[in-house]
């Protein structure tokens, strides 16, 4: 008797070991090509503290940004919900441009499919984090229930 493959359950599964596999299951319309596969080797090996120090240098418009500073601290904090990131920018608006982005793709259902245990408040806020309320905002946020900054 031939056993039915889950092959959902086995794209959810890798989606949480890989950050390759996460960008595609997350993001219906991302095209992943040969160069980005290559990025998510190094960004695994990076979030597996394999590599400490990495530089990533590519042409403009070749994904670095949708992969460094999008998809991979949505990654880091959905393995690790207590990670602390840093995301610097050559402009404010940029910074938290990028910001907004992670908070979309953790508040997307198929990141809460991927990562139960990572979500944000549910709304933006500029105050001063107190007991029970998460900071929320484009410069800053924090993981319900882990480590606050």
């Amino acid at each position: 008797m031939k056993k039915k493959i889950d092959h959902e359950r086995i794209k959810l599964t890798l989606a949480r070991r890989c950050l390759a596999d996460f960008a595609l299951y997350t993001d219906k319309r991302y095209q992943m090509n040969w160069h980005h596969a290559l990025l998510c080797e190094y960004l695994d090996r990076f979030v597996a503290k394999e590599i400490t120090r990495l530089m990533v240098f590519m042409p403009p418009r070749y994904g670095k940004s949708e992969l460094v500073s999008r998809k991979l601290p949505a990654f880091i904090f959905g393995k690790n919900p207590d990670a602390n990131i840093i995301a610097t920018s050559h402009t404010a608006d940029l910074a938290q441009q990028m910001n907004r982005d992670v908070q979309r793709i953790i508040d997307d259902e198929k990141y809460n499919e991927v990562f139960p245990n990572t979500n944000l408040s549910g709304k933006s806020n500029r105050s001063i984090t107190l007991k029970g309320n998460y900071l929320r905002n484009s410069d800053v946020f924090e993981i319900i229930g882990h480590r606050q900054p």
